[in-house]
């Protein structure tokens, strides 16, 4: 600093402003990217068991899992889970 009672005028702090913003946003990619690749079309399966539940709303993992292994491989259309789950994930 120059001297201890340096004054800021609006125009200085208004340009170092505009200036940190526009250094921040450089890194930022483009949000107009982002919006013109929604043309693609998305799968959803829908996986249902009345057994999931138990008394109070809470869940049975086991069958939990299963509803997942089944979704895995109807949205992947796998013959089985374990080859699904592969598909997807690499030992």
């Amino acid at each position: 600093m120059k001297g201890k009672n340096q004054v800021i005028t609006r125009r200085d702090f208004i340009r170092t402003g505009s200036c940190v913003v526009m250094g921040g946003l450089m890194g930022v990619p483009s949000l107009s990217r982002g919006a013109a690749r929604g043309t693609d079309k998305s799968r959803v399966v829908l996986i249902r068991d009345e057994r999931v539940v138990e008394g109070y709303g809470s869940l049975k993992h086991s069958n939990l899992g299963e509803m997942l292994d089944q979704s895995v491989t109807v949205l992947l259309e796998a013959g089985d889970a374990t080859s699904a789950w592969r598909q997807l994930v690499n030992p």
